[in-house]
């Protein structure tokens, strides 16, 4: 099972175009590409993952975070 790179989908047919960091208090903090998204660090992928602290979207439709992790 992959969670953070490798294969999946061809970077032009990601699952999501837009990840959204939630601040502390659930409020919108910053957005990522999937690009800068894959360039943090493991441990704060991780940390924000178990923290709840993503929501991923295409388009204006967000995206569960298994089907969005399943292709990153």
């Amino acid at each position: 099972m992959r969670l953070f790179g490798g294969g999946g989908a061809k970077r032009e047919e990601r699952a999501f175009d837009r990840v959204v960091v939630l601040g502390e208090d659930g409020s919108a903090e910053r957005t990522l590409t999937p690009a800068e998204f894959h360039t943090l660090g493991l441990d704060e992928r991780v940390r924000l993952i178990l923290g709840k602290r993503l929501r991923f979207y295409a388009g204006t439709r967000e995206i569960p975070l298994k089907e969005a992790l399943r292709d990153s």
